[in-house]
């Protein structure tokens, strides 16, 4: 009797193990789903803007464990080609509420030609 006492201690102390092995997996594999998550997402962005358009700030701060803020500063000579981007980026799937902060006309500096400075939020998943 002591003996199998003994075996099911060990089977319990063996399934405390199994669990707590099982919590570290789903943690990493969690982990590793979300950031293969944001590198589908920065992929998909970059083929999302225009030829003739240059990002001077892409900022991605996480909102919680499942969305994140992107905002995005960017330069163009044409404002042709605003409607587009912010058309591509909506386009990307997981992105919401894409909006238009602001825009503002830059005048060129010597032989630099002048454009547009444009300013978009949206909300990722």
């Amino acid at each position: 009797m002591f003996n199998i006492e003994k075996q099911y201690d060990s089977i319990k102390t063996l399934e405390v193990h199994r669990d707590s092995l099982s919590g570290c997996i789903r943690k990493i594999s969690e982990f590793l789903e979300g950031e293969s998550g944001i590198t589908r997402f920065l992929s998909e962005l970059q083929t999302a803007i225009p030829e003739g358009m240059r990002v001077e700030e892409l900022i991605l701060s996480e909102k919680d464990a499942y969305s994140w803020r992107l905002t995005i500063r960017f330069f163009t000579v044409s404002s042709a080609l605003v409607k587009p981007m912010i058309d591509n980026i909506s386009g990307i799937k997981g992105v919401q509420d894409t909006r238009l902060v602001y825009s503002e006309q830059v005048p060129g500096k010597g032989s630099q030609k002048g454009g547009l400075r444009v300013k978009l939020e949206a909300n990722c998943r």
